[in-house]
């Protein structure tokens, strides 16, 4: 006995039956595009210039909601010291980067401001001695906040 042909379910109109998914490299696709689009709208800021504390001078208008006068400090600190960084003039709550960099390495560590706006953390072990330079940026737009330096010794 033959068997009837296949026919679309009664509860589904046939113009809504659907006859073919999507294939997974069509779905990766499109997945790839929205990323790729997501990645570009992601502003940098390569070349911006400090705008306080240290010697970073002056610089643009405050794109985090800083006061525009943000500060940094770090105190010299003996060789296997824990480096601490002290600030102000910072955005509430606002997500910042410290790069602290000599002459061979950078290092970037995240660190938030209170609803105070100060900023208090550490950035590490100081296990070379030297001068370092240390920029606190804005996490959103990589502008640079805040410069400072300091020496371990």
């Amino acid at each position: 006995m033959a068997r009837p042909a296949h026919r679309h379910p009664k509860h589904i109109p046939a113009h809504r039956y659907p006859t073919k998914l999507p294939s997974a490299r069509a779905v990766g696709t499109g997945a790839l595009a929205a990323g790729c689009l997501a990645m570009t709208l992601v502003p940098v800021s390569a070349g911006a210039k400090g705008r306080g504390g240290g010697h970073g001078g002056g610089g643009p208008v405050p794109i985090g909601g800083g006061s525009g006068t943000a500060t940094c400090s770090v105190p010299a600190t003996p060789l296997g010291g824990v480096i601490d960084i002290r600030g102000t003039g910072y955005a509430p709550n606002e997500m910042l980067q410290e790069w602290m960099s000599d002459d061979a390495m950078t290092a970037i560590s995240f660190i938030g401001a209170d609803p105070a706006g100060t900023l208090s953390g550490q950035l590490g072990y100081a296990n070379h001695a030297g001068s370092y330079s240390v920029s606190v940026k804005d996490s959103a737009s990589g502008a640079a906040e805040a410069t400072c330096s300091f020496t371990v010794s």
